[in-house]
Order: structure tokens, then C-alpha cells, then sequence
């Protein structure tokens, strides 16, 4: 009735999206907190700016992190082009412009913030990479192992004839 399939998730890769979950998560509630706080006119356009910045960033960390959870746990999902698409094409550009516009003061708290929050993206991408060649090295060596065993035996030379038994 039902299948057991073995599962080739990676459990360091699983512990920096866990981590990721609650820096992003402070991230975005001390982020949003600054916004309100720190800028004069709440109404003007560089901060309806930041908000839809804000917003895209939240959202696409929200889609990433779900992609990355999905993709850990079910390497055969079709998740990964979420993942692939929305880190570089959205999320990354959001952040940098959220990151910009907070000015040059680097004693401000969400410089340190969005600094860990890239930090363990990093990492993450590192992870996966790890992960996934090191995946496919065994399945390689697990074919060559099936190969060698499945071998016939070397082919006798021609020139050596084998008497033949009537």
C-alpha cells in the first residue's frame, strides 16, 4: 500500500534554513520597525518605494525559503525553479536596494542584520553544492560498482586457439 523511499536530505543544509527562518524572521520584523520609526514622512514616494521593496523581500525570502525546505525533503520536486528564479531576480535586488537606502552609517542595526541574512545564503548555496556533488560522486561510483561486478570476463586473444572437445 504505500512505499517507503529512502530520503538523501542534507541534515547541515536543514539547520541553516532552520536558522535562516528565525534571522529572516527578525529581519524582517526589526526592518520593518525601522521604516516606521526612522522615516520622516511616511506617505512620500521613497518610502512607499522601501515598503514595495520591503514587501518583495519579505515575500520572495518567504518563497525561497519554502522552495529550499521543499526541494531538501523531495530532491525530485519541481520546486527548484522557484528557488533559482526568485533568489537572484527578486530577492537579491530587493535587498540590495533595502540595504542601500539605509545610508552609509554602519552602526545601524540592520546593516548587521541583513549581513547575516546573506551570510547563511551563502552558506546555503554552499551546502546544496556540497551536497549535490557528492550525491552524484556516489551514485557515479555506485554504477561503476554495478558495472564492474556485471563485467563478463576479458576476451581471450585471438591468436590462442582453444582445443576443442568432440
Amino acid at each position: 500500500m504505500f512505499q517507503a523511499t529512502e530520503l538523501r536530505s542534507c541534515l547541515l543544509l536543514q539547520m541553516l534554513l532552520e536558522a535562516n527562518v528565525y534571522v529572516s524572521a527578525f529581519w524582517a520584523v526589526n526592518y520593518l520597525f525601522y521604516i516606521v520609526v526612522h522615516m520622516d514622512q511616511l506617505w512620500s514616494f521613497d518610502t512607499l518605494g522601501l515598503l514595495l521593496a520591503y514587501v518583495l523581500a519579505v515575500g520572495s525570502e518567504i518563497v525561497r525559503l519554502h522552495a529550499t525546505f521543499a526541494v531538501n525533503l523531495r530532491p525530485e520536486n519541481a520546486s527548484m525553479w522557484l528557488l533559482l528564479t526568485v533568489t537572484p531576480c527578486v530577492l537579491f535586488p530587493s535587498m540590495v536596494y533595502l540595504r542601500l537606502s539605509l545610508g552609509d552609517d554602519a552602526r545601524l542595526w540592520p546593516h548587521s542584520i541583513s549581513y547575516a541574512v546573506l551570510a547563511l545564503i551563502g552558506l546555503e548555496v554552499i551546502a546544496i553544492l556540497v551536497h549535490n556533488i557528492s550525491k552524484e560522486l556516489d551514485e557515479t561510483n555506485r554504477q561503476l560498482a554495478d558495472v564492474s561486478t556485471h563485467q563478463s570476463p576479458a576476451p581471450q586473444n585471438e591468436n590462442q586457439r582453444t582445443p576443442r572437445m568432440d
